[in-house]
């Protein structure tokens, strides 16, 4: 199963397999304090399209549509990530306010998309 959480919310141990999956390191977080698997800066949005979907330039159905397209380029990572969802799951973290519409809510779309079992 795939969770997404944010990484301001505390880890818990129903926490699977934790990926931060964003291109800058989110604004008041320790490094050191917070509880990560992987920061896997390739699987991110990039710092352009970030950015503009940051600051309201690009609609979320745009974001997605941008943002599948740009992992297409980074296939070598989904089969790791798919094989941590399969033995204990995954949780994806994002550094976003918005629960419902970021990175990781994105990502976790198309990995649900594209599971083969």
């Amino acid at each position: 199963m795939i969770r997404v959480k944010s990484i301001y919310d505390r880890a818990s141990d129903d926490d699977a397999f934790r990926v931060l999956g964003e291109p800058v390191w989110p604004t008041g977080v320790s490094r050191e304090k917070t509880v990560l698997n992987a920061w896997l800066r390739d699987l991110a949005p990039s710092p352009g399209l970030y950015d503009q979907y940051s600051r309201g330039l690009v609609t979320w159905d745009d974001f997605v549509v941008r943002y599948h397209g740009e992992l297409d380029r980074n296939r070598d990572f989904f089969r790791n990530l798919q094989v941590h969802n399969h033995n204990g799951g995954l949780t994806l973290i994002h550094g976003s306010r918005n629960a419902d519409r970021n990175p990781a809510v994105a990502l976790k779309m198309l990995l649900e998309k594209e599971d083969p079992l």
